[in-house]
């Protein structure tokens, strides 16, 4: 027989009523670790393969737990993947580069950072370990390999690459932590190899004498100048090819250098701020590099003449015979080319900016002032990589203090 409506009133006064609170659709638990740390979970079906998850954010207060599992019930509805325990090293990477670094870095920065994400990280074991299962260790030995044959030939890959690489995870690792997707930033707590434990392959540079072949060799080449003006200022390749007229004033010998020639990883030139601030400067040129200068403006005006119809008046020193842009990767191969002509070792044009920093040293050029011509950051660059020439500087020194001291007769 069917119950009434009075029963059912009745059957309900009777029953006890319970204090158990329960939480809404997705609400989420909140709970203490043994560790002190608070932590969250909620239950979400993933929109494209219909997979339950259970993705876990942590905190050190009940507070700040409660507003990532907002943030991530809001990432959810939104469509944003909140699941890290099915994400890849590589695919968190890829997402923090396109979200994050993207729209507030310049371009040139950007593409940096991705072009040392795909050569190093992508296809690599430690690109392909989940997020969530990634520890100290498993970077540890990935940097270690690094030091070891890192570079796509076998050989070490350099102190200063591995570094980059580190910044690359570390700040992707850091921002997962601070959303909560993982509990700590495993990152931290590597030793990167230092530079006894990384082999790196000897520094070449020209000798003085090999500089003068070389600038004799090449008298009659159409971009000598350009090469004369490195060999007298070690600016970077990117500085000297942005080089406009209105940077050099020919009578003081000043030089301001304000820009850098960059190609980007989809093979279009453009213009960057220097690379850093330090690297914005004013320098003064030797007069041989002035008076290469105004024998090149003359033979450029000639040029202009002959192509004034199809001349790009870009006010560029070195640029190509209409007045665009050199493209680095044509320039450097013809830099390698009058190196072979004069039957010099083939160095890269960086090692030719090296060959002008040692020069200066071994001829007595304080640190300091090599730093403020080369545009480094910090003093201790120059020290750090060109170390070798120190032994030579610290000997002409206490040669110099011999001669200046008296000499005392052993009786």
């Amino acid at each position: 027989m069917a119950k009434t409506k009075v029963e059912d009133e009745v059957n309900a006064k009777e029953k006890p009523k319970t204090k158990t609170k329960h939480r809404g659709h997705q609400e989420g638990s909140i709970n203490k670790r043994k560790d002190g740390r608070w932590s969250a979970r909620i239950q979400i079906t993933d929109p494209i393969t219909g997979e339950r998850k259970r993705p876990e954010v942590y905190g050190k207060t009940r507070a700040e737990v409660k507003d990532k599992l907002t943030k991530m019930m809001s990432d959810h509805q939104m469509g944003i993947n909140i699941a890290p325990d099915k994400i890849t090293l590589s695919t968190w990477i890829e997402q923090w580069l396109n979200n994050y670094v993207k729209k507030d870095v310049r371009q040139g920065t950007f593409e940096g950072y991705e072009t040392y994400f795909r050569n190093h990280i992508k296809d690599e074991e430690i690109g392909k370990t989940l997020l969530t299962k990634l520890t100290t260790n498993d970077l540890q030995k990935f940097y270690n390999s690094k030091a070891e044959n890192g570079r796509k030939d076998g050989k070490p890959l350099s102190r200063n690459s591995i570094r980059l690489v580190h910044f690359v995870i570390n700040s992707a690792l850091k921002q997962a932590q601070t959303e909560g997707n993982i509990p700590r930033n495993v990152a931290e707590f590597v030793r990167l190899p230092n530079n006894d434990e990384i082999k790196q392959k000897d520094m070449r540079v020209l000798s003085p004498d090999q500089i003068t072949i070389f600038l004799n060799g090449i008298l009659n080449e159409r971009l000598y100048t350009a090469f004369h003006l490195e060999l007298g200022s070690g600016m970077r390749r990117g500085e000297l090819l942005a080089l406009r007229w209105q940077d050099i004033d020919l009578e003081t010998c000043e030089c301001r250098i304000v820009r850098s020639l960059v190609r980007g990883v989809s093979g279009i030139v453009r213009i960057n701020e220097p690379k850093t601030k330090k690297s914005k400067r004013n320098i003064i040129l030797p007069s041989s590099a002035i008076d290469a200068l105004r024998i090149h403006k003359v033979n450029q005006t000639k040029e202009k003449m002959a192509n004034r119809k199809h001349y790009a008046e870009n006010d560029l020193i070195f640029c190509d015979e209409l007045g665009d842009f050199l493209k680095p990767d044509g320039f450097v191969k013809s830099y390698k080319r009058l190196l072979k002509k004069c039957n010099l070792p083939i160095i890269s044009f960086h090692e030719l900016r090296h060959s002008v920093a040692t020069a200066l040293l071994s001829n007595g050029t304080s640190a300091k002032e090599v730093q403020e011509l080369f545009g480094h950051s910090k003093v201790n660059t120059v020290l750090d990589i060109y170390s070798h020439v120190i032994p030579e500087i610290k000997n002409k020194t206490a040669e110099s203090l011999n001669n200046l001291l008296p000499k005392q007769e052993i009786k």
